[in-house]
């Protein structure tokens, strides 16, 4: 029996279910896909950050989100295909280009999504710096005063000023503070780095010893705004 013989009462329906089924794997794929996107970009992270010559980590992020953005719509149309009773292919458009805008906002906006890879950063330097930052807290209270510079805790307090375990950024900046308003406010250790969208930011640790005393860990602020030159 050829497609011409079948009434069109009957053609319709095995027409949605090929259609269901094409969005299905349409779908299928859009979200495997997606998936391993959002795996792959602390994997470029850390190549980037452990790589100081891979210069291609901010193209390749930018890729991997463009290709997000694009598939977050494509699934939610696939899903509405699946569904959907009627199939008007102008609406479709419409809504592909809306999702698109939606997703690329979200994309913009959301730091979960543009900074996954610095959380591994962060984690990274701030494993580093413990040895470092008990090494001071404990040059501090045994001399009522910070050290002038992390080459004082050599050889007594550390056998050597350890890195911050980033290739691309291998080393810590320490400064000593002086201020009247904040006295607490002792030292300071800092981290300055460019991410992968080519923003230069800081990890910044400021050494309290009332914080110390009480039992608080140490706890590291990112700023996009420093004062600190950035090495590329």
């Amino acid at each position: 029996m050829t497609d011409d013989s079948i009434p069109t009462e009957l053609a319709k329906p095995q027409q949605r279910s090929r259609r269901r089924v094409y969005a299905g794997l349409v779908l299928l794929s859009s979200v495997v896909a997606e998936w391993l996107m959002i795996k792959s970009i602390p994997y470029v992270g850390h190549r980037y950050y452990q790589d100081p010559a891979f210069e291609a980590g901010h193209f390749l992020e930018g890729l991997i989100l463009g290709g997000m953005c694009l598939l977050l719509p494509v699934m939610a149309v696939s899903f509405v295909a699946i569904f959907t009773t009627c199939f008007n292919f102008a609406f479709f458009v419409g809504v592909f280009f809306i999702l698109t805008f939606l997703a690329d906002t979200m994309a913009v906006t959301l730091p979960a999504v543009r900074g996954v890879e610095e959380v591994w950063f962060r984690d990274q330097v701030a494993s580093s710096a413990i040895p470092l930052i008990d090494a001071i807290h404990l040059y501090t209270q045994k001399t009522g005063e910070p050290p002038e510079t992390v080459d004082d805790l050599v050889p007594d307090y550390l056998p050597e000023i350890p890195g911050t375990g980033i290739n691309r950024y291998p080393e810590f900046t320490y400064e000593r503070l002086r201020s009247a308003t904040k006295p607490d406010r002792m030292w300071e250790l800092t981290v300055p780095y460019v991410n992968l969208r080519r923003h230069p930011s800081l990890l910044r640790y400021v050494g309290i010893e009332s914080n110390r005393a009480m039992g608080a860990k140490p706890v590291w602020e990112r700023s996009s705004v420093h004062r600190h030159p950035v090495a590329r």
